[in-house]
């Protein structure tokens, strides 16, 4: 395992999907063992400094029928999965729906619970289980709508108050593999699709998307298209092993790395204007100017903090700046920050 982290690193990855199979539990609890060989996981992940986008389901590639498991099972498991993601929530990035039907993805579910009703209570369970701080990202648009009575993305003043709705993300496990993203967008005229992708505009400039490719679509699936929906969509994570030729079509016409440096966020500092030498007791004033340059925003809190060092002993002194970087979007080009502290 060490070995698997250290590639990772060197290919600039830190971030894991974690999926669980949980095929032996569809009727019963999770054993003390699993949950074990989960949390051990999790200490693991952790040491090795990495976080997760972390997935539970009852049927991956087994054979047909796809089995899940009853809905009483599901809030039963859920349960005993809430210590755990307390516990872990420092390494989670996002959790994805899963629980529901095939692969986790809220579809072709043997128990019938792909229903705006049951897919209600499993999430607001699940977003229950997690603390505040985290969302769940869930496989279709459309079914967020259902749950929440609303074609409305979030706004600028919903967005991070910690409501259900504020903590409910997007995954497209089939991203450019056709005219719908099998079954991402419906209906498929152009004014619905457009209005659909519009809503994930906006919903994802204070929520994550992500996901992977599923299918070979030239030329829906070559770069001209996916960089543009990567954009569009403001995709944070994508993942790099499925499918391959998605992934090497990419590599072959000049896109990959393109991808790869502008998924989630990249901020670049422009300019700075930082005093000398202030002295105690005084207000120490700083300006900078960033820009945005990647298709996202961070989705998780993350404090702004100056940090000073003493040369004489190296003591370090924080202080919190009162920012809010999810909230600087590639859309808003130059972004200028000032502040002030009292030099203590």
């Amino acid at each position: 395992w060490p070995g698997y982290f250290d590639q990772l690193r060197t290919q600039n990855i830190s971030l894991i999907r974690r999926l669980y199979s949980m095929t032996t539990f569809r009727s019963d609890l999770i054993s003390a063992d699993y949950l074990q060989h989960i949390q051990d996981d999790m200490d693991m992940i952790r040491e090795q400094g990495f976080k997760i986008v972390l997935r539970f389901a009852y049927t991956f590639n087994e054979p047909e029928p796809h089995l899940d498991a009853p809905l009483d099972v599901v809030l039963s498991h859920i349960d005993q999965l809430a210590p755990i993601l307390q516990q872990n929530a420092d390494i989670i990035a996002v959790m994805e729906g899963g629980f529901i039907g095939r692969w986790g993805e809220w579809h072709t579910s043997s128990n019938a619970l792909a229903n705006p009703d049951d897919m209600r209570t499993i999430l607001f369970k699940l977003l229950d289980a997690l603390p505040k701080s985290r969302m769940v990202a869930i496989r279709y648009q459309q079914a967020k709508k259902d749950i929440y009575g609303t074609n409305e993305p979030i706004s600028a003043a919903q967005a991070f108050d910690q409501s259900n709705r504020s903590r409910t993300g997007h995954h497209n496990d089939c991203f450019v593999a056709a005219e719908d993203d099998w079954g991402t967008y419906w209906p498929l005229d152009d004014a619905s699709l457009n209005a659909q992708k519009d809503y994930l505009n906006q919903e994802n400039k204070y929520l994550p998307q992500e996901g992977e490719t599923c299918n070979c679509n030239p030329p829906g699936s070559d770069c001209s298209n996916a960089t543009e929906e990567l954009e569009r969509m403001r995709w944070s994570a994508l993942n790099k092993d499925y499918i391959a030729c998605v992934l090497d079509s990419w590599v072959s016409q000049g896109c990959y790395n393109e991808i790869a440096r502008r998924l989630g966020y990249r901020f670049r500092l422009i300019r700075s204007e930082v005093p000398k030498s202030v002295p105690i007791d005084s207000t120490l004033a700083i300006n900078f100017t960033i820009q945005n340059d990647g298709y996202a925003t961070p989705y998780n809190t993350r404090d702004l903090e100056l940090v000073l060092r003493s040369k004489v002993d190296n003591s370090v002194y924080r202080f919190k700046i009162d920012e809010d970087p999810r909230r600087w979007l590639p859309d808003d080009g130059e972004i200028e920050v000032e502040f002030s502290i009292t030099i203590p």
